[in-house]
């Protein structure tokens, strides 16, 4: 079998099925945790319990993305590419999960004593620390993935994880519906969120068996580059010497604008048919058991056919999405829109910082992932926007364009950015 062997030039094999275990359970168990207080879908309900409005929930993807984005333009300036980056990661990703403790606490202990400004602006607040530190966390998260991982194992392994993660998350959404219908507010709440920490913290147990293999110390002249990297001119030199970067730049700007629907689906499918706040939990396990279905196939196809055409389907996925959330009239049927939001974020999630990898060398790698996610970070800004639209034109509206993003995105991929494997084989 496959992974019996896993013999690639430059790892040692044993190593290699250790790092590659660790990889793995680590990431089951995180999304299976965090199935627990999906951001797509528990996070908005969540914000409309305590009675905020649309603008409210438009808040939710804002500061959540620009949170996990925007800062991390600052590690463009601390590079640790060729030092040991695992302590630093530990840091970051031990502190993220304990702010899910706060929350949950929060939410059983203080939560009742506040009025509903203050309760919707501590919540709020408490998701942007949250985003903050995952902010710190996910490059040198990413950083130590391709450290440890081959090039062409990384599509199966984030799929294989993302797929078992999926599979447990259809539990995880049945204990939501549960625990929403059985317990009054914000009691429902915290348990969700106490349980999502006690899981998180078993993953963690698994990222700190990775073991970092050592990297070859970079030269004098690159370590020079290094204390400028954090400058405009370097920053520049980087966009200006990769031209197809810079068309997925805008590519990947459109489709994340396009995703800040993926917020509002849930909230407004229970409005539009009057269903009670555990219907969340249906919800949740149809985007899991579809994120299942599609990791096999979008993994496979990542690693043999490439990045690219995993992001063109990406798009596609939630144009339909929002296409489907405005002419659905049925309940039942209104899964459909999860069913293609999870393709999208299953295939985010496989390919979106993947293909960035291999259009770049391993000692920029790191900056460019930091570009990528800090200058596209202002496309979530479309979620405070839609609150906005929502408001005064309602979600329909919305949704269009969201659709109209995406397809924008679609076009983009299609005829400006060249697929990297193909480059190197030219």
């Amino acid at each position: 079998m496959w992974f019996k062997k896993l013999e690639y030039p430059g790892f040692d094999p044993a190593l290699l099925r250790h790092n590659f275990l660790m990889h793995f359970w680590d990431g089951v168990i995180f999304m299976f945790a965090m199935s627990f207080v999906a951001v797509q879908t528990v996070f908005p309900v969540l914000i409309t319990e305590l009675g905020g409005t649309a603008i409210a929930v438009g808040l939710v993807p804002v500061l959540w993305n620009l949170g996990l984005n925007v800062p991390q333009i600052l590690l463009i300036r601390r590079r640790g590419d060729h030092t040991n980056i695992k302590p630093v990661f530990l840091r970051y990703a031990l502190f993220h999960r304990m702010l899910f403790l706060v929350m949950g606490l929060f939410l059983l202990l203080v939560v009742g004593a506040l009025p509903k400004e203050a309760k919707i602006g501590a919540v709020l607040f408490v998701i942007l620390l949250m985003a903050l530190s995952g902010a710190f966390a996910i490059p040198n998260w990413y950083q130590l993935l391709s450290k440890t991982t081959p090039v062409t194992l990384r599509g199966r392994l984030l799929a294989l994880r993302q797929l078992f993660g999926s599979l447990l998350g259809i539990a995880g959404g049945s204990v939501v519906a549960f625990v929403l219908a059985s317990f009054a507010f914000p009691y429902d709440f915290s348990i969700l969120f106490l349980t999502a920490f006690f899981f998180m913290i078993v993953s963690f147990v698994y990222i700190r068996r990775i073991v970092e293999v050592s990297q070859e110390e970079g030269s004098a002249a690159h370590e020079d580059e290094v204390r400028r990297s954090g400058s405009r001119d370097y920053m520049r030199r980087l966009l200006k010497k990769n031209k197809n970067f810079r068309w997925y730049l805008i590519a990947d700007f459109l489709m994340l604008a396009s995703a800040s629907a993926t917020s509002f689906y849930s909230v407004y499918g229970l409005q539009k048919f009057s269903l009670h706040s555990s219907y969340t939990g249906i919800y949740t396990i149809i985007l899991m058991a579809s994120m299942s279905a599609g990791n096999v196939l979008f993994g496979f196809t990542a690693d043999r056919k490439g990045h690219l055409l995993n992001l063109k389907l990406l798009t596609l996925s939630y144009a339909i999405a929002s296409l489907l959330a405005v002419v659905i009239s049925n309940p039942t049927l209104y899964g459909a829109v999860f069913f293609f939001m999870a393709i999208g974020l299953t295939i985010h999630g496989i390919s979106r910082l993947s293909i960035v990898a291999e259009m770049t060398s391993e000692r920029e790698r790191r900056d460019y992932l930091v570009l990528l996610n800090s200058l596209t970070a202002p496309a979530f800004l479309t979620g405070l926007a839609a609150g906005y639209i929502i408001e005064s034109s309602g979600y329909p509206v919305f949704f269009l364009l969201s659709s109209m993003l995406a397809i924008g995105s679609f076009l983009v991929l299609s005829f400006k950015v060249k697929d990297p494997r193909e480059i190197i084989i030219k």
